[in-house]
Parts: structure tokens; C-alpha cells; sequence
């Protein structure tokens, strides 16, 4: 499963870094084009926002498998181990509760587009695609963070139990020597 999600997490950053020097050689021509007077690209704007809205989409489910979202961690890493991982599991919950609104409330809205058959105005795509990408990154993001997290709660338990043993082991040696 681990191995599937690094690859899905591959396959994104690529699919990504591919995306945005499109993106990018889409507008420049279409403003230098547009500015100079040489030619019209009326659907560059429109491309380019889609192609944006895919990036930024899979730019989030890349940045949740390595746990890179925008968060305050100076309260949550001064807490006590046990405390720590409290939180970790309250993030996870509240990350879910969220995910599970947005793919809910995305999936409704990605059916509705189809049903309505609406495409957008220059390019004629079907709406439902730009749409998807909502429910489909929150999915993803929280598959991969919850990854993430129980990876990161096994390394403060792991952490504990280390500290535990030593711990333990320096009370010992000192008790050999008296």
C-alpha cells in the first residue's frame, strides 16, 4: 500500500511539474501575442485557470504525504509524548471530518455538472473534469495524511519507548554500582 502511495505521490509531482511550465508558455504567449498585436488566444486564460486549479489540486495531495501543509507545530511538539500523539490523532479526525465534507459536497456538485452537460465557454470541456479535481485531491490528501501521521505517531511511540528504555537502563547501572 506504501509503495502504491509513493508512486501515486510520484506520478502527481510529475503530472504537476509538467503542468506548470504549460501553464507558464501559455500565458506568456497569449499576453505577448495579445500586446504585440500578432494574434488573439482567447481560450489561453481559460486553459491556463484550469490548469492552475490541477496544480494547485495535486500540489496539496503531494504536500499532505509528507505533512508540508501550513500548520502551527510549536504547541503540538512541546507537549508531553503521550499528549502528542492525542493531537496527532484529533488533526487526523478533524482533517477527515473535513475531507469527507468537501469529497461529499465536490461529488455532489461533479454529478450535477454532468447531468447539466455544461462545458466551458472557449475550450468546450465538460465542467464536471475542472470540478473533479475537488473531490478527488481531498480524497487523496486525507488517504495521505493519514499515512503520514501514523507514520509519525509509530516515531514519537517509537521515540517514548527509546527514552523508556534507556531510562530504565541508567537507573540500573547506577543501582550495580552502589
Amino acid at each position: 500500500m506504501r509503495r502504491f502511495l509513493k508512486i501515486l505521490v510520484s506520478v502527481e509531482e510529475t503530472i504537476a511539474s509538467v503542468l506548470l511550465p504549460v501553464m507558464v508558455t501559455i500565458i506568456f504567449i497569449a499576453t505577448f501575442a495579445r500586446y504585440s498585436g500578432l494574434f488573439v488566444m482567447p481560450w489561453g486564460e481559460e486553459f491556463a485557470r484550469y490548469l492552475f486549479v490541477w496544480i494547485v489540486y495535486l500540489g496539496t495531495v503531494a504536500a499532505a504525504s509528507r505533512g508540508e501543509h501550513f500548520a502551527v507545530d510549536v504547541v503540538v511538539e512541546n507537549l508531553p509524548k503521550k499528549i502528542r500523539v492525542g493531537a496527532y490523532v484529533l488533526q487526523v479526525c478533524l482533517l477527515g471530518f473535513f475531507c469527507a465534507f468537501v469529497v461529499r459536497y465536490g461529488t455532489f456538485l461533479v454529478r450535477h455538472q454532468i447531468m447539466l452537460g455544461q462545458r466551458s465557454p472557449t475550450l468546450g470541456v465538460p465542467m464536471w473534469f475542472m470540478y473533479s479535481a475537488i473531490p478527488l485531491s481531498c480524497l487523496l490528501m486525507f488517504v495521505q495524511y493519514t499515512v503520514y501521521t501514523a507514520d509519525k505517531i509509530k516515531s514519537v511511540l517509537q521515540d517514548a519507548r527509546e527514552q523508556s528504555n534507556v531510562g530504565g537502563e541508567g537507573m540500573s547501572t547506577q543501582r550495580g554500582a552502589e
